[in-house]
């Protein structure tokens, strides 16, 4: 590893000692000739390296004088910044005070020392490299030319080297797997949750195996949620749990409370039948699993889930596994060698000729049955197109390694070996910083390696940092050390990856000796040659004490999630990352200034109230991560003094707005910028944005109503932003200007046409802009546009020959009445041609057509059926706030979810929808329905899994036709007032939850519950104002007998003639979850809730003079309630007031109350 950080340092050294020889600076005396011979020695001693590399496995002496060389690179990179700081720190002071076209070298409070300081330290440097090289001649090196620059070519189409989890020779076991879980024996579909443990050595492809099991349709349809966690070695309850949460929203769970997440992750799980998919278990413990158990048990204890886990172990199978385990075993030969084909002659890579098939086959045999060996050997094989290099790696010594399956494969170490740069190789040892199994954002890791100066561009090149790192992270995915990767869904962008645990071992294997993760109680046994520092706790109050060692004095990587004290931190002089997020730091203290090589820093997900004004001497920082920092209270004022700032994260949200630091426009080299403000007396001006040319991803523009016209507004320059894929542009509402100039603003701001992503909310202007009504022909990479509340707009913009388009909003288009011809495709008419070919909107997957009051007509495209189509991808159509609508298209041949809510004339609307039979339709939510429209809609549609039919006024009945619907899993009928019955259900065998609630005709139990053994949630009440009673079944009825088996979840609405909850729920003693709300009469819950010993959650709504809960004896019975939520209910809230309440003693005890 000595070799491979000295060989990339003395390339970037390099390049530093360049840099600053050309600077416009007037050395100390001597500090440039210094300069020119440290970078003569470096040039000379590089060349050294490469044999220097070999030699060192064998030769302890070559090993030590490498370590000699890689102190004295360390110390020359942070002497070398030192002048780098000084001249930034000069180049800041002089934009803010001084005009001096010559500036000179030196600190303000002392030149003289400082320069002499200097030229002394170069000089011993010097010195140190020249006993070095005479050390080093002893050796007899041979000299070879290292190509340590990236090698940067355009890098390969995404699709070109993404791992698509293709599975070869485990077909036969997907397909049982997959019957297993589609088809259940009685038995197994009887209980809540059976588990299937997938058992192999690593690099087997278990967690490939599981991805495709999951992604097949049939379990699509099958599973109405499928979550994945990576377990690894930490097995947390909370953690996975959160994970899971996370996992099913697809959004970051800011939650840390078990209890807060088991509820929440009941709200979105509890009914649903679902697949949960744990990778990587290590955990033998039987105690923890069944911890975990039976959270999710409480959470959804409907029956027919299934949880697969992927292992290594037989005894974590033997602990977790319900059902008997499947093995994976090592591929055949014949199977290794195609997945090795597919890589090693893709597009791009060599030709498949005879002599390099043998020889490729010779390989696959030394890759022992190992899929993962075969795929990375295969992305080694991709870059090598010549005979000899094919020989030199099947006859490498790395294959006689000793077989070992805990030991690294030869393969990879050839991966390893066989990358183009040693920038690249120190790039990939950094990865070891990051936990096993965790996503690893790919900005992030570049922005990582950047601070690091592993990203240096050759002299003369034009190319940012960025993108050679683009390059390596494409380099490393192609060679298969990057894999399961995640992508922006809309922009097709990777966002994060992970490495494979064999892979993590080979980076860890490698950077040993620099890398270090250990807990932080362990912080003083830490080695001086460790450089980059993980920092873990195993508990919830460590506490870091003063490190009394020299090992952090040389630390360039702090990553920590716990509070670091701030005399050990500043003590760490020579950090380039400092990574505190999630650390529990409540203040960044002022002495952070002293960490002057500092390159990035990441507090987010802490509670840091403000930055201290000493931030802005950091004039080496690159990166600045602020993510949900939500005490955050401002910016510093001379934030424009971070000049070297490329990256700022920050959440946009109303009061992060408020306080845009200004004169951003001075920090030239930013390219992420969350938003841009613009104002009057706060705020930007619109010139600066025009400063900031190396602007990329997204950009959100605020408070445009402050740009003075078409000329004002070309300042900001946006066509040139060719890096720009997602930009917003907002004007603030309610604004009483009588001439507006949004139109003429708005046409100086055309993007760039390489844009993806168009939002444009609180536009005035009467027409859209040129640019934006010829879309199709300029700007044909969109795939995600937004217009929002354009209120004088009357035409929306021709969309549908956009190619790329998937997401479309149109919202508060006040004075939009028809969606005509236009809309289509362009055209001077003003209905739909009858000509029209080709296919519209050919990608679209998503569009919302919301708050749209005068919209009357939605027009539908005729296209000749042998030329084209309409609509052919469209999944999710929601149609909302559109009371005149009374005409739209009928034709959604791939329609999975359809909502209508807010008409005035909705069943017009729906008679046109319910002729369509919709075969993909799953989910249906309507509002405002009638019982024959209704009718077609379900007759045609069978396949629903989820209906909701809300607000119909005029709907006396539900169709017969319900009972068709056997994979309905989620029936919701609310408000409905002239709904007098629900018909017999009991054919609905799929169904886990049902909802009739606030229908006040209703006098009746719903029939056929008795059937439903899977009904897990039931929420019911709101009837007949006549009736004074609750007409719950009694304890005898076959009904009652089924709920007690299999219910969990409960809400009872009331009305106000009942005084009483109905007696028979004191009988379901195994309900985890009951809502009692609007039961206005009711003074006084009964001591017979005492008996619902599962009980975990109580929530009490709306319950006007509920004034007293059970005696303090019977709530003490219920020794599982965890949380107790009571809102709007004004009595009982004062009679609960903690300490001084009647009734507080009697709910002291609960571990979670929270009254409102």
């Amino acid at each position: 590893m000595a070799e491979i950080l000295i060989s990339a340092a003395t390339e970037g050294i390099i390049s530093k000692v360049g840099s600053l020889v050309a600077e416009e600076i007037k050395l100390a005396l001597g500090v440039k000739k210094e300069l020119l011979k440290l970078g003569v020695s470096l040039t000379t001693i590089q060349d050294l390296l490469s044999d220097a590399e070999k030699r060192q496995v064998t030769d302890k002496a070559v090993n030590g004088w490498l370590k000699k060389l890689e102190a004295i690179a360390y110390e020359t990179d942070d002497v070398l910044d030192e002048v780098s700081y000084e001249i930034l720190r000069r180049k800041v002071k002089i934009q803010n005070k001084i005009k001096k076209k010559v500036y000179y070298f030196f600190s303000l409070s002392n030149p003289i020392l400082f320069r002499l300081k200097m030229a002394h330290k170069i000089k011993n440097i010097n010195l140190s490299l020249e006993v070095v090289k005479i050390e080093g001649s002893s050796f007899g090196f041979h000299v070879y030319k290292i190509d340590n620059g990236p090698q940067i070519r355009a890098s390969p189409e995404t699709d070109s080297f993404l791992d698509n989890s293709q599975v070869v020779g485990r077909e036969d076991e997907i397909s049982k797997m997959i019957e297993i879980l589609i088809s259940p024996s009685s038995q197994e579909a009887a209980v809540s949750v059976s588990v299937i443990p997938v058992v192999g050595m690593g690099g087997l492809g278990k967690t490939t195996f599981a991805q495709s099991v999951r992604k097949d349709k049939r379990v699509e349809g099958h599973f109405s949620a499928m979550m994945w966690v990576c377990v690894s070695d930490h097995f947390d309850v909370k953690r996975i749990l959160k994970e899971v949460l996370e996992s099913l929203t697809t959004n970051p769970c800011g939650l840390d409370n078990l209890d807060a997440i088991r509820q929440r992750l009941q709200q979105e799980l509890g009914g649903k039948k679902y697949l949960l998919i744990l990778d990587d278990v290590w955990n033998e413990n039987l105690g923890k699993w069944n911890r975990l158990k039976d959270c999710l048990l409480g959470v959804n204890s409907s029956a027919g889930n299934f949880i697969i886990v992927t292992t290594r172990s037989d005894k974590v199978a033997l602990v977790m596994g319900s059902l008997p385990m499947v093995r994976l075993d090592k591929l055949s030969e014949e199977h290794c060698w195609s997945i090795f084909e597919q890589r090693a002659f893709a597009n791009g890579g060599a030709a498949a000729t005879p002599d390099l098939v043998d020889i490729g086959k010779a390989m696959v045999k030394k890759c022992g049955g190992v899929p993962l060996a075969a795929k990375v050997l295969g992305g080694v094989m991709r870059s090598k197109k010549d005979k000899q290099e094919w020989l030199s790696i099947q006859n490498s010594q790395i294959w006689e390694l000793p077989d070992n399956e805990n030991e690294i494969l030869p393969a990879l170490r050839l991966s390893f070996d066989h990358l183009p740069s040693q920038s690249l190789k120190q790039c990939f040892a950094y990865c070891s910083n990051f936990p096993k199994d965790s996503y690893i954002g790919k900005d992030k890791l570049i922005q990582l390696w950047m601070a690091q100066g592993l990203l240096q561009p050759s002299r003369g090149s034009s190319l940012m940092m960025e993108d050679i790192g683009d390059v390596y992270f494409n380099t490393l995915l192609s060679n298969s050390l990057l894999q399961d990767v995640q992508m922006d869904k809309y922009h097709n962008i990777i966002t994060s990856c992970k490495m494979h645990d064999l892979v993590h071992d080979l980076a860890s294997s490698v950077s040993s000796s620099e890398c270090l993760t250990t807990e932080a109680s362990k912080m003083n046994d830490i080695s001086e040659n460790i450089r980059h520092l993980s920092l873990i706790s195993s508990t919830d109050n460590t506490v870091i004490q003063k490190t009394t060692t020299k090992g952090g004095q040389k630390l360039r990587t702090l990553f920590s999630k716990v509070a670091v004290p701030v005399d050990v931190l500043v003590s760490f002089k020579c950090l380039r990352v400092l990574n505190l997020d999630s650390s529990g730091i409540k203040e960044l203290p002022a002495s952070v200034s002293n960490l002057k090589h500092l390159r990035y820093l990441d507090i987010s997900w802490t509670n840091v109230k403000r930055l201290p004004d000493s931030i802005t001497e950091l004039f080496n920082l690159q990166t600045l991560r602020l993510w949900n920092c939500y005490r955050l209270e401002e910016f510093p004022k001379e934030f424009r003094k971070l000049i070297s700032l490329r990256h700022l994260y920050i959440n946009n949200d109303e009061k992060n707005r408020s306080w845009m630091p200004a004169e951003i426009g001075r920090l030239t080299s930013l390219q992420t910028l969350p938003f841009f403000v613009l104002g009057q007396d706060r705020g930007c001006r619109i010139e600066e944005l025009g400063c900031l040319c190396n602007l990329r991803g997204e950009l959100k523009i605020y408070g445009l109503e402050h740009v003075r016209g078409r000329e004002e507004a070309k300042k900001a320059n946006l066509f040139r932003n060719s890096n720009m894929y997602n930009l917003k542009f907002h004007w603030s509402s309610g604004r009483e200007e009588v001439n507006y100039g949004d139109e003429d603003v708005l046409e100086a701001l055309r993007p760039n046409p390489n844009l993806k992503g168009l939002a444009i909310e609180n536009f005035e202007g009467a027409n859209f802009p040129l640019w934006m009504m010829m879309m199709t022909s300029h700007m044909s990479l969109l795939v995600k546009i937004e217009l929002e509340d354009c209120k004088r707009i009357q035409r929306i913009p021709t969309l549908g020959q956009l190619p790329s388009l998937k997401v479309l909003t149109v919202r508060g288009m006040s004075n939009v009445k028809c969606i005509g011809a236009e809309f289509y495709s362009p055209s001077n008419n003003d209905i739909i041609s009858s000509s029209c070919t080709g296919t519209l909107f050919p990608t679209l997957r998503k569009f919302e057509l919301d708050e749209m009051p005068s919209l009357v007509e939605w027009l539908e495209a005729v296209v000749l059926p042998w030329t084209g189509a309409v609509f052919p991808c469209l999944e999710k159509l929601y149609v909302r706030g559109c009371p005149q609508l009374i005409t739209m298209p009928g034709h959604f041949p791939s329609l999975k979810s359809l909502r209508f809510q807010g008409f005035n004339n909705g069943h017009q609307v729906l008679a046109k929808m319910s002729n369509s039979k919709l075969n993909s339709l799953s989910t249906l939510d309507v509002e405002g329905a009638v019982s024959s429209e209704l009718k077609e809609l379900i007759e045609n549609n069978v396949s629903l899994r989820y209906l909701r039919i809300y607000e119909c006024e005029d709907l006396t009945c539900l169709p017969d036709a319900l009972q068709s619907l056997a994979s309905l899993e989620d029936l919701d009928i609310g408000e409905c007032p002239a709904l007098t019955c629900v018909p017999d259900l009991r054919e609905l065998r799929s169904l886990n939850a049902l909802w009739v609630y606030k229908c006040a005709s209703i006098n009746s139990w719903p029939e056929g519950l008795h059937c439903l053994t899977g009904l897990t949630t039931l929420g019911i009440g709101g009837f007949s104002e006549d009736l004074d009673y609750f007409p719950f079944p009694n304890a005898e009825d076959h009904v009652m007998q089924q709920l007690v088996r299999s219910l969990r979840d409960l809400e009872l609405y009331g009305w106000p003639k009942l005084k009483s909850l109905p007696e028979p729920v004191q009988h379901l003693t195994s309900l985890k979850h009951l809502e009692i709300r609007d039961f206005d009469d009711l003074a006084a819950l009964p001591d017979w809730l005492g008996n619902l010993s599962s009980l975990e959650i109580l929530w009490l709504r709306n319950c006007k003079n509920l004034m007293y809960l059970p005696a303090a004896g019977e709530m003490r019975r219920l020794t599982k309630l965890r949380l107790l939520d009571i809102s709007d209910c004004p009595l009982l809230k004062e009679k609960c007031a903690k300490r001084s309440g009647s009734e507080w003693d009697k709910i002291a005890h609960i571990p979670d109350v929270s009254i409102r």
